[in-house]
């Protein structure tokens, strides 16, 4: 029998670790804990507990720093690497982000002072909604940054020889999925580029058991291969790079929480029907419609979110119908399949947003608003739809607005 066991210093660094990731979550729940007594404040007209959640922001506030100083006490003196370091640097970048939302706490509370003589002119009942939609945010967010609680894929773009994760080949169209808590152990006999996408357990399962038509998969701890569609594997792999390079042209276009949460979805939806495409069990429907009463249900959905971009995913969500027979319904009724005329619709709105731009908007920030992350191509394919370039449309419509 062999056993092993973590070197004293190891042991030591593995503690100071646990205690800072102790710290974040602590600071988490007084931050979330501030904001949820402050709407409590602000919908029952507490004056006290208002006052409470005032004075409770300095401890917020103080715990920023004791975190940063432990943060940076372990990259000084133990000089981590790979998810240490990274578990670090996250821990860095989100204590300032719980102090911010620990303001908005305390800011909730001050407007419930100044409001608690006068009488609520609307129900509060959309704020309330809102709040509880920021704290399950925030509480899903801790969970994925700070556990390491995600999933996804991990692409082999290019190697000079052999590149095997786990034991197991990979290349090509074939993706590595990892679960919650994998390992992974990566071996190459060549230089190799690698890239990985990583997404929350539960929103990568749902993805997959939509497009399925069946229940989420059981995503497991480890790496193991999984077979993509060749067409849909790169289609997915140059959308991530696609997006890369528009995040590098104009950073400021996902300074928004709403653009950062539109790529999850884009690359989300990408990546989980590039591995259900090639999987013989991607046609267990949940529900057998007609295909004009299925697409009719689609195009309720999309009327209903008019200025949204939609994914085949969620689409097969709705209908409980896999891809593939959404595939058919779309080309019984339309000639076109669902992608295409996703595509087609997100180009629509694109164009009505050049031709209405606001102020600072660019035709890069325009186009990833609306899921079209491919720049080149959605030149190319505006051109092809509307004789035009996207440019010159969005200055028509400055011109237009200085002539007024």
């Amino acid at each position: 029998m062999v056993t092993t066991s973590h070197p004293p210093l190891r042991a030591h660094f593995d503690r100071e670790l646990a205690g800072l990731i102790e710290k974040v979550l602590e600071m988490g729940s007084r931050s979330r804990q501030a904001v949820s007594q402050g709407m409590v404040a602000l919908m029952t007209g507490n004056d006290e507990l208002a006052r409470e959640v005032i004075a409770g922001d300095t401890v917020i506030n103080d715990m920023r720093f004791v975190i940063e100083k432990m943060c940076y006490g372990l990259l000084a003196m133990e000089q981590p690497v790979a998810g240490d370091m990274r578990a670090i640097v996250s821990a860095l970048t989100i204590v300032n982000d719980l102090e911010r939302i620990g303001d908005h706490g305390k800011r909730i509370a001050a407007t419930s002072l100044r409001m608690s003589a006068e009488p609520h002119i609307v129900p509060m009942t959309d704020l309330k909604r809102l709040s509880d939609l920021a704290l399950s945010m925030l509480d899903r967010a801790l969970t994925s940054v700070i556990s390491r609680d995600v999933a996804g894929f991990g692409v082999a773009l290019a190697s000079a020889g052999g590149y095997r994760m786990n034991g197991h080949p990979v290349s090509g169209n074939v993706f590595a999925m990892f679960g919650p808590g994998a390992a992974h152990f990566a071996a190459s006999s060549g230089p190799t580029r690698w890239a990985a996408v990583s997404f929350a357990p539960m929103d990568l399962g749902t993805a997959l058991g939509a497009l399925r038509g069946g229940e989420p998969p059981t995503l497991g701890t480890v790496f193991r291969p999984v077979l993509a569609a060749p067409g849909a594997a790169s289609a997915a792999v140059d959308l991530l790079f696609a997006a890369l390079k528009a995040i590098e042209d104009d950073p400021s276009a996902f300074a928004g929480a709403g653009m950062r949460t539109s790529l999850e979805r884009a690359l989300l939806d990408a990546f989980a029907r590039a591995v259900t495409s090639a999987d013989p069990a991607a046609a267990q429907d949940r529900a057998k419609l007609p295909a004009t009463r299925l697409v009719r249900q689609c195009e309720e959905y999309l009327e209903s979110h008019l200025h949204l971009p939609v994914y085949i995913a969620e689409l097969c969500t709705l209908t409980g119908a896999s891809e593939r027979t959404l595939r058919n319904a779309f080309h019984t009724v339309y000639g076109v399949g669902p992608t295409r005329y996703l595509v087609q619709r997100r180009l629509a709105m694109a164009r009505r947003a050049l031709r209405h731009a606001q102020p600072g908007d660019t035709v890069t920030a325009i186009a990833t608003r609306n899921g079209l992350w491919d720049l080149g191509r959605f030149a190319a394919d505006y051109r092809t739809l509307y004789g035009e370039p996207p440019s010159t449309t969005l200055r028509a419509a400055r011109g237009s607005a200085l002539a007024a």
